[in-house]
């Protein structure tokens, strides 16, 4: 099954990623086979029983906050960076 344009526009959009025409006709027919493998997937990873949690959800630890590093020491320790922004190289199609 294939995402319609909007779909993917919509995902994009919410990614904040600027996709060309060709691109988003990609996109839709791949997250489409994407959408469908995990369909057909999902029943051997989906609850035993109408009581047990999809996935092993009850089995995960809690959320908690823990102290990270100050972003201005990370930015020192980075080769990496553009001003006040880390710069990450392209790992997705062509630049």
């Amino acid at each position: 099954m294939e995402l319609s344009i909007d779909e993917v526009k919509l995902l994009a959009q919410r990614s904040r990623l600027a996709l060309s025409e060709k691109e988003l006709k990609k996109y839709a027919r791949d997250l489409g086979a994407l959408e469908e493998l995990s369909a057909a997937l999902l029943p051997f990873f989906g609850p035993a029983n109408d009581t047990e949690e999809p996935f092993g959800l009850s089995d995960m630890r809690e959320d908690r906050v823990e102290a990270g590093i100050c972003r201005e020491e990370l930015l020192k320790l980075s080769e990496l960076r553009r001003e006040e922004f880390f710069s990450v190289p392209c790992t997705l199609g062509e630049v």
